[in-house]
């Protein structure tokens, strides 16, 4: 077999593979495939990814059970440890070929974009509990915190599965597009929910010292009447803190009703602009959020 020896040739040779190799984990664009098979490269992939992370995620769950945890702990174990290869050899390939996302970059400021791009630190989270579960487990065995970890797990594989579907591409552009919204919101309830909670507390007082003895107690009342689940647990008895109950259980449901309003009009926007561009709407890259004009590309970055 000839060895390639010209520095040139192996640095086009290198590049090229890099190219397919970003093709073919960035299925969505940022690079062309030649032939049928090639085509077909990054759905298998994808695939292959997503049924990794959905028999990670069932094994996780079904390790949460002691009875199977004692009979199959060794087989819970070995699907761990070859789903975190299978996730760091991911992200190594993804962090090696950010490049070709813009080729006319510098390629480390390609990467650096990469690494703190929303994909990517999702990707990262996914791996790190269960490093950090290896070291809690060496160093002090802490069931406690290795619950925790496993949860952690549960939470991070599943949050992966979102790069594989549009819709979750597209929740996630929806969020960027109304984020500042969507914040606006959620601090106009948590004042409410702030004033409501300190009313009551004078309110009711001096009729339950013991359920409203503090404005932080009357927040757990705060809480489930504005969301309008209503426990029943904690309720007024004075004539004036059960107005001020009906008053707040009202405002509390078209307060809850302008989030999702807000984010609806977000995911409606993001469908109809992301159907016929590509995920990208608004001049916006749907994995980073950078202006495409930028020299963003349109799709196939993890920013």
């Amino acid at each position: 077999m000839e060895t390639i020896t010209n520095p040139d040739t192996r640095a086009a040779l290198s590049a090229g593979f890099r190219r397919r190799v970003y093709a073919v984990l960035e299925s969505r664009g940022g690079g062309r495939t030649d032939g049928e098979a090639a085509a077909r490269a990054p759905y298998v992939v994808e695939t292959l990814l997503v049924l990794v992370i959905l028999l990670n995620t069932v094994s996780l769950i079904l390790w949460t059970v002691p009875r199977l945890e004692a009979s199959y702990s060794l087989w819970f174990h070995l699907v761990e440890h070859c789903t975190v290869a299978v996730f760091a050899v991911e992200y190594g390939l993804r962090l090696w070929a950010a490049p070709e996302a813009d080729a006319g970059r510098n390629p480390w400021r390609q990467r650096w974009r990469h690494v703190v791009g929303a994909t990517a630190l999702i990707d990262l989270a996914a791996l790190l509990p269960s490093v950090a579960a290896v070291a809690v487990l060496l160093l002090t065995g802490d069931s406690l915190t290795l619950s925790f970890l496993l949860a952690l797990r549960i939470l991070t594989r599943s949050a992966k599965l979102a790069r594989y579907f549009p819709g979750g591409r597209r929740l996630g552009l929806a969020l960027r597009l109304r984020g500042g919204q969507l914040a606006t919101a959620v601090a106009a309830l948590l004042v409410v929910l702030v004033i409501a909670a300190a009313l009551m507390y004078f309110a009711e007082s001096a009729a339950q010292p013991e359920v409203f003895n503090s404005i932080p107690a009357a927040m757990w009342w705060s809480v489930v009447t504005l969301t309008t689940v209503g426990y029943g647990d904690t309720v007024p008895q004075t004539g004036a803190g059960r107005l001020l109950a009906a008053v707040i259980a009202v405002l509390g449901i078209g307060l809850f009703a302008l989030p999702a309003g807000i984010l609806s009009a977000a995911m409606m926007e993001a469908n109809a602009a992301g159907a016929g561009q590509g995920e990208a709407t608004a001049g916006v890259c749907p994995h980073c959020g950078e202006p495409l004009g930028s020299g963003a590309p349109l799709a196939g970055t993890d920013g």
